[in-house]
């Protein structure tokens, strides 16, 4: 087979048998074409930006011993043997069947009676309504017939011998026998162009509402005439554009105008035909992103052909139209066209009261309420982490503010890790959800870095997972669109019965001491929670509805790939700490490869603090200043790292250095910094009931 556009005769599809080899040419006998020199093509593999990502450079042929139905539309074959079992598409089976002259030269495998197309109610109101067989529910009308008999297969009219010959004839309507197969495959007919006389004849018979302006309208656009006259005619053009619009402004030209106005209403209404479906009760717009950025790719292309051209010669009454009245019949039918859109949004239902499928969450299975529990898990896992991070940030702060909010962070952490945190091996014994356990488990990190959570926390998030699926379904996405996440958190902040049961997950003194704080950290579980459901919700929305991303939000998430690819390809600093390899020549290789992956200076910057790049400097006898920038830094280290086989000098990054850094003694307590590679501090308390000497390090 052919997989090439080699000319008319000889395309994408077309079947050959193999003949032989002549130098660097295949020989192929193509019916009805002869045998034919296939050579080498390139298919060329570009990235998004346009760039050649790659190319492969092969014979146009593959082996043509199984075709899909697709590609077997319009082949003529021999004989062929049709797999019915994986039809996805009503049709298919037809189109592959019916490639064969005769069924003597077909076998059919796996057929089902149920990939049958279902006849549409029109066309069994038509057979049943012209004195014909009414239908027989158990097809006893068509079994146990025999195939030889000639009256069966026979061809006669039924219903029209007694017809008069002044009756109109019956005819069966020919899309209801082809509409359902066709629906299923690319329409390939070119537009004929149309005579100014038969537009404006459909234009006069459409019945469809949107097909002709309001005639109300037809004052707002002789307005619309009147804003476009310019005050100062600064130049011979605006003069003429000004003239011109006082002649269409005459009330000789008023017909003119109107009809010029009418046409090019049709136009635009043509250009979204497809689009628009008008039920007896309603209409329905179904346009994408896509299909609107090709109805204004076809207005311009309106504007440049010659059926326009005939328009304004017309509506000026001239033989050939000078630039400045094409301007102004450019500019009246842009309004034309924008009031169509309007007019077409004002008529389109798009507050439809919808009611979201129920969904009972308690109903899930093992499996699902287990991940409901395994993300609040997650969730608390977030605060907690950010409330420890804080924490490390600003424990040597000297700002009294700051101190403040660190004391209330370790009770944040006290608070979770005694009243909603619960280890596995005390939920195994106590737990009356125990299924409810297995996904956090199963997805353990090595170090067990995954958070089980109490019983009663686990309800919690029940309840939350309620009503998260009220907040958050595609009605509301329709009615209140990008506020949707905004909105739902603001409700379920507002939420009583959610705020008890979360209160429910603690200890009475510590919401009698703490209870700002635990409902803060409502708001905060609030937030990570509901934003994660957001995530998946979209994801799914985008899945089902096929909504491709923007070129914006893809250029978002390929920069956020790399910078996740980035972190996983670097070499962590505590990794570099604890290297105990001579002169830590694995951690140096490590840093060349990611260089070498991810060239520059920007790497480097993003992975590592300016502390850190700092400390490598230091390590690789780099001379630096203390007000250096990031990118200073980064580019001397990345000069440094390829100039050596390992790190010059491991003491900078050996976590077991130490010394004294500060020394303080009160009431008997002697508290005591160590210093680590003179910029990774760390804080040690000895408290001692007596004075003892101090030790060198």
């Amino acid at each position: 087979m052919l997989v090439w556009n080699k000319s008319d005769d000889l395309k994408n599809g077309s079947v050959g048998v193999f003949t032989g080899v002549r130098g660097d040419y295949l020989l192929v006998f193509f019916e009805g074409v002869g045998e034919v020199e296939i050579t080498r093509q390139t298919w060329i593999k570009r990235s998004r930006s346009g760039q050649k990502a790659g190319s492969v450079t092969q014979f146009p042929l593959v082996l043509a011993y199984a075709v899909t139905c697709h590609k077997s539309q319009g082949l003529t074959l021999a004989s062929a043997i049709v797999h019915c079992s994986r039809e996805y598409v009503s049709g298919l089976i037809y189109v592959a069947v019916s490639r064969v002259r005769s069924p003597e030269h077909i076998h059919i495998l796996d057929f089902s009676p149920r990939q049958l197309l279902k006849p549409q109610r029109k066309a069994v109101d038509i057979c049943t309504s012209q004195h014909l067989n009414a239908p027989v529910a158990d097809l006893s009308c068509c079994r146990n017939k025999s195939f030889n008999d000639d009256t069966l297969l026979s061809v006669k009219d039924r219903g029209f011998q007694d017809c008069e010959e002044d009756d109109e004839p019956f005819t069966f309507p020919s899309e209801l026998l082809d509409g359902p197969v066709l629906a299923s495959f690319e329409d390939e007919s070119i537009a004929i162009p149309m005579e100014l006389l038969e537009i404006y004849q459909q234009l006069l018979s459409h019945e469809s509402i949107l097909a002709s302006p309001p005639a109300e309208d037809m004052m707002k656009f002789r307005n619309l005439l009147t804003s476009f006259k310019a005050s100062n005619a600064v130049s011979s053009f605006v003069e003429e554009m000004n003239n011109a619009i006082d002649f269409l402004l005459n009330e000789s030209s008023s017909i003119k105008v109107q009809s010029f106005v009418k046409l090019v209403w049709f136009h635009s209404f043509l250009m979204v035909e497809n689009h628009v479906v008008e039920n007896p009760d309603e209409i329905v717009v179904d346009i994408g992103r896509q299909g609107f950025t090709g109805v204004t790719s076809t207005l311009h292309e309106f504007f440049t052909s010659s059926d326009f051209s005939r328009y304004v010669c017309a509506l000026f009454d001239a033989r050939a139209s000078t630039p400045p009245q094409r301007a102004i019949a450019v500019k009246l039918s842009t309004s034309v066209h924008w009031e169509f859109l309007e007019k077409l949004v004002s008529v389109v239902g798009q507050q439809r009261h919808e009611e979201p499928i129920p969904f009972d969450v308690e109903q899930m299975s093992g499996v699902g309420r287990s991940k409901v529990r395994h993300v609040g898990g997650w969730a608390v896992r977030k605060v907690l982490t950010r409330a420890r991070k804080y924490i490390q940030r600003n424990v040597y702060t000297k700002s009294s503010s700051t101190l403040a909010t660190v004391e209330n962070q370790q009770i944040v952490c006290q608070l979770l890790e005694e009243n909603v945190i619960q280890p596995y091996t005390e939920l195994e014994e106590t737990s009356k959800f125990l299924e409810t356990l297995e996904v956090t488990e199963a997805r353990q990190y090595r170090e067990r870095g995954l958070l089980h959570i109490s019983d009663q926390a686990y309800l919690f998030f029940i309840q939350l997972e309620k009503r998260r699926v009220e907040l958050l379904n595609l009605q509301i996405l329709k009615r209140v669109r990008d506020d949707m996440v905004e909105i739902a958190i603001t409700e379920l902040r507002g939420d009583n019965e959610l705020k008890a049961n979360w209160l429910k997950c603690f200890e009475e003194d510590d919401i009698g001491k703490h209870k700002e704080l635990i409902e803060k950290l409502l708001a905060d579980l609030l937030m990570y929670y509901v934003n994660m459901g957001a995530c998946q919700f979209l994801r799914d929305f985008r899945r089902e509805c096929q909504v491709k991303k923007s070129v914006e939000l893809r250029k978002r998430v390929l920069q956020r790939q790399e910078r996740n690819q980035e972190k996983t390809d670097s070499v962590p600093f505590q990794e570099i700490l604890r290297d105990r390899s001579e002169n830590k020549k694995v951690s140096h290789g490590r840093l060349v490869a990611f260089i070498h992956k991810h060239p520059g200076t920007t790497s480097l910057s993003r992975v590592f603090i300016k502390t850190q790049l700092v400390t490598l400097c230091e390590a690789y006898n780099i001379r630096v200043s203390a007000r250096s920038t990031k990118t200073v830094l980064a580019e001397a280290l990345l000069n440094a790292i390829t100039q050596h086989t390992s790190i010059p000098f491991t003491s900078p990054v050996d976590d077991r250095i130490f010394r004294v850094a500060e020394r303080s003694e009160s009431d008997g307590h002697i508290r005591i910094r160590l210093s680590r590679a003179k910029k990774l501090k760390k804080l040690v308390s000895l408290e001692l009931k007596e004075c003892i000497e101090e030790r060198p390090y």
